[in-house]
C-alpha cells in the first residue's frame, strides 16, 4: 500500500507540474484521496512562468499556481531576484542542471489554486488568470497581499474540466477574460464592481483565444487568423463591428495570431513564430493592414508576445529572448536591437519604468524570468535572470 500510495503522487505532482494545462488537478486530487488510506500532505505549487507585471516598487511573477511578489525600490534588489545555483549534477553543467538557491525570498507568495498564464493590474487589484478562472488579489499593501476570490470558470463532465482562463484585461468596473475551450463561449465580461462577487455579464462565442487588448471602446481579439474588433462601450451588449483575415498567401495552418497590442490607431498583431502585422484602425469597421514583417519560414521572427512602451514594441522571442522595435512610423516598422536571454519557451513581456531605469521582464516558461536593463535601447544590459545566466 506505501509503494502505490507514493507512486500516486509522485504521478499526482508530476503531471500537475508539468502539465497543469490539462485542468485535471482537481479532479485526480480528487481521485487520489479516494484511494483507502492516501491522503495528501502538501502541494509544491512552484511552476512554470508565464507573465509577469510591474507595479510602483513590486514586481508580480506567476510561477505554476503562485504569483510571487518581488520588492524592486531599488537596482540592489532587483538584481536579487535571482536563483544561484549551489549545486550541479554530474553531467549536467552545459545545461545548468543542478539544485538551485534563490538569493533573495519574495515578500509575498500568493497560492491561486490553478495554474496561472496571464495576470494584470488595476489601481489596487491584481487579477489573476488561471486554469480555475480569475483570481482578484488585493495589492493594496503588496507585502500583505490577499486573495479577495475566486471566480471558477468552465465546465465539468464530472471527470475533467474543459478550458482555462489565458488572459485578462481589466477597464473601469469591467474585467475581459479569455476562457477558450470547445464547449462554451471563449469570451467573457465581467462585472467587479464588487470584488468579492464578480458575475458573468455578458460572453462572446470565440472558441480560439488567447491573449487580448483593450484601447477605448474596443476589445481587440486575436482569433487564430483573424482579428476581430469588438465595440464594447456597452460591455453587456458587446459588438462585433470589424474583421481583419490573415492573407490567404500567408495562412500556414499551424500557425496563428498569439498576441495583441493596440496604440493609437493601430494594432499590433503577433503572427505567433512568423511575425508581426501592423493594422489600421482609425475605421474599426474598415481595419487594413498597413505594414507587415514577417518570415514566413519561421525561423527569423519567433514572435510569442508583445508590449508597447513609448515609440517601441517589445516582442518576446522564442529560442532567444525578445526583440525592440521601433514603431514610430507604423508603416515602416523595424527591429532595432535583438537581445539574447534565457533561450527557451519565452512568454509573456512586460516594460516597466522605475526610478533607476527602464527594465524589460520576460517570463521564459521552464527557463523562470529574465530581466533586461533597456534604459539604451541601443546597448541593453543584463540585469538578473531568476534561473539561468545571461547568454549570448
Amino acid at each position: 500500500m506505501m509503494r502505490y500510495t507514493l507512486f500516486i503522487l509522485i504521478f499526482y505532482l508530476f503531471m500537475v507540474l508539468i502539465y497543469p494545462q490539462l485542468n485535471i488537478n482537481v479532479h485526480l486530487t480528487r481521485s487520489v484521496l479516494s484511494k483507502p488510506g492516501v491522503q495528501i500532505l502538501g502541494l509544491w505549487d512552484f511552476g512554470k512562468t508565464f507573465d509577469v507585471v510591474v507595479d510602483g516598487n513590486y514586481l508580480y511573477l506567476a510561477a505554476g499556481a503562485q504569483v510571487r511578489v518581488y520588492d524592486i525600490s531599488t537596482e540592489d534588489k532587483l538584481l536579487a531576484v535571482a536563483w544561484k545555483q549551489v549545486h550541479a549534477f554530474p553531467g549536467g553543467e552545459p545545461w545548468g542542471v543542478g539544485t538551485y538557491k534563490e538569493v533573495t525570498p519574495p515578500v509575498k507568495i500568493l497560492h491561486t489554486e490553478g495554474f496561472v498564464e496571464g495576470l494584470y493590474i488595476d489601481g489596487n487589484y491584481l487579477y489573476i488568470a488561471n486554469s480555475k478562472g480569475l483570481v482578484i488579489a488585493d495589492i493594496s499593501k503588496p507585502e500583505n497581499s490577499y486573495i479577495v476570490f475566486i471566480l471558477e470558470l468552465g465546465k465539468t463532465d464530472g471527470a475533467r474540466k474543459y478550458g482555462r482562463c489565458r488572459d485578462v484585461v481589466v477597464r473601469g468596473k469591467y474585467a475581459y477574460v479569455t476562457f477558450p475551450n470547445p464547449y462554451e463561449p471563449g469570451i467573457k465580461i465581467i462585472d467587479i464592481s464588487d470584488k468579492s462577487s464578480p458575475t458573468i455579464v455578458s460572453e462572446i462565442d470565440f472558441r480560439d483565444v488567447r491573449r487580448i487588448d483593450l484601447s477605448g471602446n474596443y476589445l481587440y481579439v486575436p482569433r487564430w487568423e483573424e482579428l476581430v474588433i469588438i465595440d464594447v462601450t456597452n460591455p453587456v451588449e458587446p459588438r462585433v463591428v470589424g474583421n481583419w483575415f490573415l492573407p490567404k498567401e500567408l495562412a500556414s495552418g499551424h500557425s496563428g495570431f498569439s498576441s495583441v497590442a493596440a496604440k493609437g490607431n493601430y494594432v499590433f498583431l503577433i503572427n505567433y513564430h512568423r511575425g508581426v502585422h501592423v493594422i489600421d484602425v482609425s475605421d474599426p469597421t474598415k481595419p487594413k493592414e498597413i505594414c507587415r514583417m514577417i518570415d514566413t519560414k519561421g525561423s527569423t521572427y519567433n514572435y510569442n508576445d508583445i508590449k508597447i512602451f513609448g515609440n517601441y514594441a517589445f516582442i518576446s522571442q522564442r529560442y532567444q529572448g525578445f526583440d525592440i522595435v521601433n514603431i514610430t512610423d507604423p508603416r515602416n516598422i523595424a527591429v532595432v536591437k535583438d537581445v539574447w536571454i534565457l533561450p527557451g519557451y519565452e512568454e509573456g513581456i512586460f516594460v516597466a519604468s522605475l526610478s533607476y531605469g527602464n527594465f524589460v521582464f520576460l517570463s521564459a516558461n521552464t527557463l523562470g524570468l529574465g530581466v533586461v536593463d533597456v534604459t539604451d535601447m541601443s546597448n541593453p544590459k543584463k540585469g538578473c535572470s531568476n534561473t539561468h545566466s545571461w547568454r549570448r
